[in-house]
Parts: structure tokens; sequence; C-alpha cells
């Protein structure tokens, strides 16, 4: 039923070339983050998870870009 409601959402992959046929980019940027939980990292706060997040994905940003990921850390610092 939901199907036949959002055909034309789930079939967009068919008519423009834009739109990836599966979610992988997102599951490849989850990975990212599930793997660095797996390490010993231990987060003291919710806010010590939005940093993580939003470096992680300032630098994934950068590397898609075509950018040089350690100047766009260090441009952070400066």
């Amino acid at each position: 039923m939901r199907m036949h409601e959002y055909r034309d959402n789930h079939l967009l992959f068919l008519h423009n070339p834009d739109v990836e046929h599966t979610d992988n980019i997102s599951e490849r940027g989850l990975r990212k983050y599930k793997r660095k939980q797996h390490q010993a990292v231990t987060f003291r706060s919710n806010a010590s998870v939005t940093y993580l997040c939003d470096a992680m994905s300032v630098l994934e940003t950068k590397r898609l870009q075509g950018q040089n990921i350690f100047t766009a850390a260090k441009m952070v610092f400066e």
C-alpha cells in the first residue's frame, strides 16, 4: 500500500541518474561512526557524541569534495 502511494519516490532512480538506487552512501557513513564506537571510546556526555559526529561529517565532506582533509582540519584550528 505504501509502495503504491509513494511509487514515484521509490522509483525516482529510474528517471534521474543523480539519485542512487541504494542507500549505500548512508550506510558507509554510519559504518565509520559505528567502527569508532566499538573502539575504546567513552563518551562522558551527549555533547561529546555531537562533537565527534560534527568532526567526522566535516572531514568526510571535505574528502568527498576532493580536498585535503589535513589542510581542512588545520584551517579549523587556525
